[in-house]
């Protein structure tokens, strides 16, 4: 029930030129996945904050806003 109303209220951003062409740059950079190389990048070309529990693998792209949704807030 949960999921289904983030889904119904998710916004789909499109796989654009752009964040292909920077996705292969951070990959340049890092070893990483192509698949987290393009979540990562369409956060940031569409200025968004990138919700994961999955924060370690995406700490080191300083320009990239992460939130853990489980984590413990001070």
């Amino acid at each position: 029930m949960l999921l289904e109303q983030f889904f119904e209220f998710a916004e789909l951003l499109p796989l654009s030129d752009a964040v292909v062409q920077y996705a292969v740059r951070l990959r340049q950079q890092r070893r990483m996945s192509l698949g987290h190389s393009i979540v990562a990048v369409t956060a940031l070309v569409h200025g968004r904050t990138l919700v994961t529990r999955n924060t370690g693998d995406f700490r080191w792209i300083s320009e990239l806003a992460l939130l853990d949704p489980l984590a413990e807030r001070a």
